[in-house]
């Protein structure tokens, strides 16, 4: 599922791995996630925005051409993955193991002009 991003902006897909079963997966990031009503922004890991060294690289680069795609494994609330849609990749994929990361991906992604979908098992 698609979600359209504000004007001008790329399509970003925020998907789930639809199991748990697979190597590295640990039902700990989703405990991380969800628990106490979820992640507060700025704690833990979240770094409460883009990563530093994806926003010094994108600084140094020029757009990308036409179609390029991103994919953002372990996204958390996607903020690398809007950095990239707002640099101009036409399609990011932003993907998580943990239901709540995405739920706060797609809430960070409308609290910031877009819209956002996905979700639902598939992981591909």
């Amino acid at each position: 599922h698609a979600a359209a991003c504000a004007p001008g902006l790329c399509t970003l897909l925020v998907r789930t791995a639809s199991s748990m079963s697979h190597a590295g997966a640990s039902p700990h990031w989703e405990k991380l996630w969800a628990q106490d009503g979820g992640l507060p922004k700025g704690t833990r890991f979240d770094v409460a925005g883009v990563a530093r060294p994806l926003a010094a690289e994108l600084s140094r680069r020029s757009k990308p051409g036409p179609g390029a795609r991103a994919l953002v494994p372990g996204c958390g609330r996607a903020y690398d993955a809007l950095a990239l849609a707002r640099h101009g990749y036409a399609s990011v994929v932003a993907v998580d193991l943990s239901p709540a990361a995405c739920e706060a991906a797609r809430e960070e992604l409308q609290a910031s002009g877009g819209s956002a979908g996905g979700g639902g098992g598939g992981g591909g």
